[in-house]
């Protein structure tokens, strides 16, 4: 049997439950909004009891803030372009501040509006860990002759694990008129604990152990109200009747279809098209089997310590990317790990991992190039790196120190 350490590109085995769910909602008779059968009625109920599930999940907020969409890139890519269009339709070209170590949802999309000319980009830098400071993240929002329209950044190193001040640049944003878009596709899950931010985007596919193919941005009332004409954000105004997050993918929504603009009430407003209700089923599945399991998965973090301390131990030829324990940067760490191997390339050191010892790890740059720019590993190829999950059991990170030791 395989061991599986590439739970951070996505997990494995699926929640108990998932795929069941999922088999049975492909049978209704109906979609969510599209009419009044028993079908659409069911499906319309398995969505809002997700949101209810994943606004406890991230932060107890309201649930008809959590917009669902076909993944955390496509979260990522609304929340950007939404607020680049609205600072647009005020007659202006919005500010946008980010960090080097980005995945390429994030950085593909900055880059791409930057390069039309529809967003000034800044980017802060990251250490050798790929992590930012929280000071230099404020300053570069509020530096610059005006302040920032958006600042975007992860909420943990997909490469590292190293977890990101994203609280500390909460506490520097909130008061102001930039709003904070968090990537918490690392960190968000039923036990991950509260994510703040004005905009929040994650998949269902990693810590929630849930299908592929759905995901959500939560939407905080600085971005948008929950009805347009009714109160305002609390700070920052702009965009449309008070918004300053617009859509950008529109089209029928299963009511006001005589309007020519997007309902103007959350979620519908950011959820244009027929929604995936066999993910949704599948998503609430993975929510109600980490409910019933309680605390009784893997300490992933504390095994993702040892792999560290393991490889560490085999001397100078397999060098660890990882704050160490009592390093800046070291609290909180993500279950990740990242190393490589002397005589290796990554890809290399991967195919042998998998052939010789049976462990699938992922080598390369993880759409990551920027966090590799600052530890030093571009060039070469990137990092094998392991990641935990829920499943992962101390016999399998005792597996893999020893195989690669072996091949040292």
């Amino acid at each position: 049997m395989e061991i599986y350490l590439d739970h951070a590109s996505t997990s494995w085995p699926k929640a108990a439950g998932v795929a069941e769910a999922m088999a049975a909602a492909v049978g209704l008779a109906g979609s969510a909004r599209r009419g009044g059968g028993s079908g659409a009625r069911e499906g319309e109920r398995l969505a809002e009891e997700l949101r209810r599930g994943l606004a406890a999940a991230v932060g107890q907020c309201e649930p008809r803030r959590v917009v669902l969409t076909p993944g955390a890139t496509h979260s990522i890519g609304m929340g950007i372009l939404g607020v680049a269009t609205a600072a647009r339709m005020r007659g202006r070209v919005a500010r946008v501040v980010t960090t080097h170590a980005e995945h390429n949802a994030v950085r593909r999309a900055v880059l791409a509006l930057a390069e039309r000319g529809e967003i000034e980009l800044v980017v802060v830098a990251a250490d050798r860990w790929a992590r930012v400071e929280a000071d230099a993240v404020a300053a570069a929002a509020t530096g610059g002759g005006r302040a920032a329209d958006l600042v975007v950044m992860a909420s943990a190193s997909n490469v590292t694990g190293a977890s990101q001040p994203v609280g500390q640049v909460w506490d520097s944003l909130r008061h102001t008129s930039t709003l904070l878009m968090v990537d918490a596709s690392q960190t968000a899950g039923v036990s991950g604990g509260p994510i703040v931010g004005d905009l929040v985007a994650f998949g269902a596919h990693k810590r929630f152990r849930g299908p592929a193919g759905i995901g959500a941005l939560v939407i905080g009332e600085r971005a948008h109200p929950l009805e347009l004409g009714g109160p305002t954000p609390a700070r920052g105004g702009g965009g449309v009747d008070g918004a300053r997050l617009v859509p950008v993918i529109v089209g029928g929504a299963g009511h006001s279809s005589e309007d020519a603009d997007m309902p103007g009430s959350l979620p519908q407003r950011f959820e244009p098209g027929t929604m995936n209700t066999p993910a949704t089923a599948g998503w609430l599945a993975a929510i109600n089997a980490a409910r019933s399991a309680g605390s009784a998965g893997s300490d992933s973090r504390a095994m993702a310590e040892h792999l560290a301390q393991g490889l560490r131990g085999l001397g100078g030829m397999v060098p660890v990317f990882r704050p160490e324990v009592g390093e800046r940067g070291a609290s909180g760490c993500e279950p990740i790990v990242s190393f490589t191997v002397e005589g290796y390339a990554p890809d290399e050191a991967a195919a042998v991992l998998e052939s010789e010892f049976g462990i699938v790890v992922r080598a390369g740059l993880h759409c990551a190039p920027g966090a590799h720019e600052a530890m030093g590993t571009r060039a070469g190829g990137g990092t094998v790196r392991a990641s935990l999950g829920e499943t992962t059991v101390r016999a399998e990170i005792e597996a893999l120190i020893e195989a690669v030791g072996q091949m040292v």
